[in-house]
């Protein structure tokens, strides 16, 4: 499918599109280098290798990181309800 045919995509599919495009456009899964390790119907698993910089004061993942991925994921499973042609949510 073309950049043209996106609305036409399911939110499934619109999702795999994604998952496949190049990594060089800036983003924040970019920049945390987040990946998609499933993709299925009402189910998205992503994941993201922590880093140094990552890390807190106490030296655990900042809560601000962890909250970045749930967001992440919870936004991604909210595609596969997706009406499209509106500004609305299913």
């Amino acid at each position: 499918m073309t950049t043209a045919d996106l609305t036409a995509m399911t939110g499934l599919e619109l999702l795999r599109w994604a998952a496949k495009q190049p990594t060089d456009r800036p983003s924040i899964g970019r920049l945390l280098g987040m990946t998609f390790d499933e993709l299925e119907e009402g189910r998205v698993v992503l994941s993201l290798s922590t880093k140094p910089d990552f890390a807190n004061p106490l030296g655990t993942v900042h809560g601000g990181i962890a909250a970045t991925l749930l967001d992440s994921a919870a936004r991604c499973t909210r595609r596969f309800r997706r009406v499209w042609g509106s500004r609305r949510w299913s």
